[in-house]
């Protein structure tokens, strides 16, 4: 993996966290806004570990979007979406950035309470 520095979608996407902080972003081109995050290069083996890691096929997909480097250098990257579809995701609040300041309050895997867990995937 190599850094590349900070980018944002070009369109806009649904980006929300769960009652544990764990952010999702949901398939929606149009819906929500730009969403900011890092770009990183990664070659097919780092790609693979990703997938694992994200729970592609099942959990979410892999798709190739427009995105604007920090820069303002246009290009393409792959972003990791729900699979599944999210009841009411239009109600929620979006995020533009996962940032530190939300990602403190994050709840880790052992610390959730499993019976809050929803049929798409995340914590209610």
């Amino acid at each position: 993996f190599r850094f590349k520095g900070g980018a944002a979608t070009k369109g806009a996407y649904p980006m929300f966290i769960d009652a544990y902080n764990i952010p999702y972003l949901v398939n929606v081109p149009g819906a929500g806004g730009p969403v900011a995050g890092e770009l990183f290069e990664v070659n097919d083996e780092g790609l693979a570990v990703l997938d694992e890691l994200e729970g592609v096929p099942t959990r979410y997909t892999r798709e190739e979007v427009d995105v604007v480097a920090a820069d303002g250098t246009p290009g393409r990257a792959w972003l990791y979406m729900l699979k599944n579809k999210v009841p009411g995701f239009e109600g929620r609040q979006f995020i533009a950035d996962y940032t530190p300041a939300i990602h403190a309050d994050f709840v880790k895997r052992g610390e959730r309470d499993m019976t809050r867990l929803q049929p798409w995937g995340g914590f209610e």
